[in-house]
């Protein structure tokens, strides 16, 4: 009832001030309201939660944005309305509650700086904004696994300002000074930009490998704190190709472009044939000189358990436990390495070398 009421005086005022129906926003009195965006905003329509009720407002074209390079559910908004001829509230500004026109997104009061002094190289990624993304702290999942980012003042948002859960965006990204990755540009490009590494600067650090590691993914323990490094096909490994979380190792890396760190090569510091578990890099190289009975092909699942290498899986199936060999005849482009612990399917064909073949593996 306070709303209605609210609203029916605001009307009031609006038809006071104006002897004709307005044509344009400028022929209009707006009332400035605060409150905070909550569910149920979408692309051209803000819920406004003020202290006298919910409030829907419609965003225009028109509707300009100062000091404040995106809305999402949670964050303190105010705006200058004026009720519409569609009975609906309009907006002609929204901008931060907490600071007013001057506002900005940056949680600091200092602005922050690219990494190195004087640059701010920015790299793009794309990816969905995770329901989790706050308004100062955007959350999104891309192919490479959830990045953290803090948005910018003056951040420059195209497109729809609404940052919503479940929106694709490509977000411009780069290093700050306070380790955390910022951006100073969100667009609505729907492409996926090509990942690429420049390996002619490289970064070379030590640590151990983290039982939580993935066959993408490497957290890497160091003596400055845990580091996200990222495998990639051509990353070479020495030491037969084998990986084992609690291996200490040593990392030559450099950046891409998704700003990210991936793993150039890696050396084993200790004897991985005396750990136990773990992720294998495969390695389908090897040319078989068997012959192979696709009349035979079959597939078996199990879980991929202690004693695989490189190119050999050792496979724990309800009927007892496999040797499926790895070579050029197998297909692993559904997967980039082999984990110990995992289920997989596995298309296997018997060889005249009297070995079953891995045709293909997917977990």
């Amino acid at each position: 009832m306070k709303f209605r009421a609210f609203a029916a005086a605001l009307a009031a005022g609006v038809i006071c001030a104006a002897a004709v129906p307005a044509k344009s926003v400028s022929a209009v009195t707006t009332t400035r309201v605060t409150g905070t965006a909550v569910k149920g905003t979408e692309a051209n329509m803000l819920y406004l939660q003020t202290t006298q009720g919910t409030m829907v407002i419609e965003l225009d074209k028109g509707t300009a944005f100062t000091g404040c390079s995106g809305i999402s559910v949670g964050k303190s908004l105010a705006a200058d309305v004026y009720r519409g001829q569609n009975a609906y509230m309009h907006a002609t500004l929204v901008t931060d509650a907490a600071n007013g026109a001057s506002a900005g997104n940056s949680a600091s009061s200092t602005p922050v700086q690219p990494e190195k002094a004087g640059t701010a190289a920015t790299s793009s990624v794309y990816g969905k904004i995770n329901k989790e993304s706050t308004s100062d702290l955007l959350k999104l999942d891309t192919q490479g696994g959830q990045m953290l980012i803090r948005i910018d003042s003056g951040c420059q948002v195209e497109g729809s300002r609404l940052l919503l859960p479940g929106r694709e965006i490509t977000v411009y990204v780069y290093r700050g000074q306070d380790a955390y990755m910022h951006t100073n540009r969100i667009t609505n490009e729907k492409k996926v930009v090509r990942i690429t590494v420049d390996r002619s600067r490289t970064y070379t650090v030590s640590g151990t490998i983290e039982p939580d590691s993935t066959e993408t993914t490497l957290n890497f323990k160091t003596d400055q704190g845990n580091m996200t490094i990222k495998l990639d096909e051509d990353t070479a490994v020495s030491g037969g190709g084998v990986i084992w979380p609690g291996q200490k190792a040593v990392i030559t890396a450099a950046r891409g472009s998704d700003a990210y760190l991936h793993a150039v090569s890696i050396e084993p510091a200790v004897d991985s044939k005396n750990s136990a578990g773990g992720l294998r890099v495969i390695d389908n190289s090897l040319q078989t000189a068997a012959t192979l009975d696709m009349r035979s092909a079959f597939t078996v699942s199990g879980t991929i358990v202690s004693g695989t290498t490189s190119n050999l899986v050792k496979l724990s199936t309800s009927s007892g436990t496999m040797l499926i060999k790895i070579d050029n005849t197998t297909d692993v482009s559904k997967i980039s390495a082999l984990v110990v612990g995992r289920t997989a399917q596995i298309r296997c064909a018997r060889g005249s070398d009297a070995y079953l073949h891995a045709l293909s593996i997917q977990y």
